[in-house]
């Protein structure tokens, strides 16, 4: 079986993309001019449907991740709440993709209601962001083996104020 840990961080980029340009792209066709509307509202349709197809990789591979974590750790919150905020994301991308493509145009003007509820989704994606991000940065995963990884602090911050559980990491 091929090692899907390690191709967690690559897969997430994709839907992350795609899902972020959805937003923009739909605010600019309710601004634009009525003839490039339909263009961009196409084009996040595609990159909505697109997201979705690509968050079951960045999923599945996320969840193959976690199984190989140990049991508890220093981590665990961490990875919890980026799992969490990930399957929201991903709901609620999902919802919407099912309500802008299932039995409408792809090139329809959307509503603002619609649009802002993009705007929602991809406020819960930065929140999947930032935890995924504190699991490299601050807890090392991915960047160690597991078995020797410290046991790090809840915030980076606390190495500066001498509260840390362990040591700080090499580098930058």
């Amino acid at each position: 079986m091929p090692d899907l840990i390690h191709w967690h961080p690559v897969l997430v980029h994709l839907p992350l993309g795609l899902w972020a340009s959805v937003p923009i792209l739909l605010t600019l066709a309710l601004r634009v001019s009525p003839a490039r509307g339909p263009q961009l509202a196409a084009a996040a349709s595609v990159n909505l449907v697109l997201g979705c197809l690509g968050a079951l990789l960045a999923l599945g591979t996320g969840l193959a991740a976690i199984d190989a974590l140990p049991p508890a750790g220093p981590a665990l919150p961490n990875v919890m709440r980026h799992v969490g905020w990930s399957v929201t994301a991903s709901f609620l991308f999902l919802t919407l993709t099912l309500i802008r493509v299932v039995g409408r145009p792809l090139d329809a003007r959307p509503s603002a209601a619609f649009v802002t509820g993009t705007w929602i989704a991809l406020a819960a994606l930065v929140f999947a962001g930032y935890y995924g991000g504190r699991n490299v940065y601050s807890y090392r995963m991915g960047v160690a083996p597991i078995s020797a990884l410290p046991a790090y602090p809840a915030s980076p911050l606390a190495w500066a104020h001498g509260d840390a559980g362990g040591s700080a990491p090499d580098g930058p």
